[in-house]
C-alpha cells in the first residue's frame, strides 16, 4: 500500500518500520529523524511522504530490519513497540556496527521501564559491551542518566568495571562533567581510584570532538570543579599520575582552571 492510498495518519510503530526499512545504517538516519518529529503528526505525515518520493517504493516492510527498529524503540522507551518487536522474533543481543545492543539504547536515554522488561523479562546481558568495552552502566554515567544508573546498581552491576581505554562508569561520570551521576555511583560503592583514577579524568581538559555531548559546555569547569571537591571527600588519592606522569594538580594548571587548582591544593595541605 502506497502512501498516497492511506486516509489514516501513521502512527508511529509505522514510523519506525518504515524509516527503518529504508535507512538502516546504524539507524541513525531513523534515530535522528525521530527525535526531531517525535509527538506531531503532522510531520510525521510529511516525513513518511518525502520518503516515499524520495525512495519511490511502495510500502512494503519485508525488508526491515528487525534489529534497527528494536534499537530505535528502546532509544525512544516505546515498550509497546520493543514488546512487539520482540514477539516478532527480534534478538535481544544483536548489535549495531559499534557494538550497541537494544539495552545500550534503552541505557543511553534513561528509559528505566524498558531496561527493566529487557533485563527481568527477557534476560537481556547487563554487562553487554560496545565494541569500544563500553557497559550499559558506563553509558548511562556519560550522559548523567541517575535513575538508570541506581536501577542497575540494583540489578548488580559491576560497578567498577572498565572499559577498553581503562575507564570506570566514574571516571567516564567526572570526564563529563556528571555531578548527580558521580555521586550515585559513588554512594552505590563505586572505588574511586580503580582504573584511570576519576580524579585525573575530572581535571583532565575535555576533547574537543566531545564537546558536543555536553548539554551545556561553559559551565564544565564549574560542574567539574565539584565532582573534585567530591572526590576529594570520598578520599581520592590526589598523588596518582596520568600515562604521561601529570598529577591531578599539574592537570589542573595545563588546563589553566584555577578553581579546581585551589581545591586540589587545599585537600593537598590539609593532609
Amino acid at each position: 500500500m502506497s502512501f498516497e492510498e492511506r486516509r489514516e495518519p501513521p502512527g508511529l510503530l509505522d514510523v519506525l518500520l518504515f524509516v527503518s526499512a529504508h535507512y538502516q545504517v546504524e539507524g541513525n538516519l531513523a534515530l535522528g529523524i525521530c527525535k526531531y518529529t517525535w509527538n506531531d503528526e503532522l510531520l510525521w505525515s510529511s516525513l513518511i511522504e518525502m520518503l516515499h518520493s524520495v525512495t519511490n517504493k511502495k510500502w512494503k516492510l519485508k525488508d526491515a530490519s528487525t534489529a534497527t527498529r528494536l534499537m530505535l524503540a528502546c532509544k525512544m522507551g516505546r515498550l509497546d513497540v520493543v514488546q512487539k518487536l520482540l514477539d516478532l522474533g527480534a534478538k535481544i543481543e544483536t548489535r549495531s556496527a559499534s557494538g550497541n545492543t537494544a539495552l545500550i539504547f534503552a541505557s543511553r536515554e534513561g528509559h528505566v521501564h524498558v531496561a527493566r522488561y529487557l533485563l527481568d523479562e527477557k534476560h537481556a546481558d547487563i554487562e553487554t559491551r560496545t565494541d569500544m568495552g563500553w557497559s550499559p552502566l558506563m553509558i548511562a554515567s556519560q550522559y548523567g542518566q541517575v535513575a538508570m544508573i541506581e536501577f542497575l546498581c540494583d540489578r548488580c552491576v559491576d560497578i567498577d568495571a572498565i572499559n577498553n581505554a581503562n575507564n570506570t562508569a566514574l571516571a567516564i561520570a567526572c570526564y563529563f562533567a556528571q555531578i548527580e551521576a558521580a555521586c550515585m555511583l559513588l554512594a552505590r560503592g563505586a572505588n574511586v581510584d580503580a582504573g584511570h583514577a576519576s580524579i585525573l579524568w575530572a581535571c583532565k581538559p575535555l576533547d574537543n570532538n566531545h564537546l558536543f555531548l555536553l548539554d551545556d559546555a561553559s559551565t564544565l569547569w564549574t560542574r567539574r570543579c565539584e565532582i573534585v571537591r567530591v572526590l576529594v571527600r570520598a578520599n581520592a588519592n590526589l598523588h596518582v599520575t596520568s600515562a604521561n606522569g601529570r598529577t591531578p594538580l599539574q592537570l589542573a594548571r595545563s588546563s589553566n582552571q584555577q578553581a579546581v587548582e585551589v581545591v586540589l591544593l587545599e585537600a593537598l595541605l590539609a593532609v
